[in-house]
């Protein structure tokens, strides 16, 4: 799905905050750990801001492709490897 769709938005990010490793976009999910439940959050799309609430957070293995599953209600699933790095 598409923000504001209905459905489940997935983005992936890495975490890896290692300074001596090349990428502009490294660190951009870094500190997706200290995200609570009740924290808010925007993302923008081809001009448009959308909200989303966090309402749960999980460690799932790479194998829980569940994660990825449509879902009935706007739903912004971001997923990044645990521990940081």
């Amino acid at each position: 799905a598409l923000p504001g769709e209905e459905g489940n938005v997935v983005i992936f990010g890495h975490s890896s905050n290692y300074f001596w490793r090349p990428g502009q976009y490294k660190t951009v999910f870094a500190r997706l750990d200290s995200l609570a439940p009740g924290d808010r959050m925007t993302i923008m799309q081809s001009g448009k801001t959308f909200a989303y609430e966090v309402y749960e957070i999980r460690t799932v293995s790479p194998r829980a492709i569940e994660v990825l599953e449509p879902k009935e209600v706007p739903t912004l699933t971001l997923v990044t490897c645990t521990p940081s790095g």
